[in-house]
């Protein structure tokens, strides 16, 4: 199960959604030694945005090269469904 998705549009236009599942969720909480809650509250930055869509990507079965090399192919990275962090505190 998704816990939310991201989409990626790279330099040629191509937008490509993909999940963040549990599994991107702990790797991205082991990269930058937060909660994920902490991580996405209104201050995310741009770079653990990139790195999780990078690692979700990857999880996905995409084929991904190094995390700053795929950043050069990168015109943006949208939350495909807005509003939705995981596990958001209220």
């Amino acid at each position: 199960m998704a816990l939310m998705s991201l989409a990626v549009v790279r330099g040629d236009g191509e937008r490509v959604v993909v999940p963040v599942t549990p599994k991107v969720v702990v790797a991205v909480e082991r990269q930058f030694h937060k909660s994920m809650s902490a991580l996405f509250g209104d201050d995310i930055s741009m770079e653990v945005l990139s790195w999780t869509a990078w690692k979700a990507c990857h999880h996905a079965g995409h084929v991904v090269t190094p995390f700053d090399e795929w950043l050069d192919d990168v015109s943006a990275i949208e939350p495909e469904d807005e509003g939705r962090v995981p596990f958001e505190t209220r």
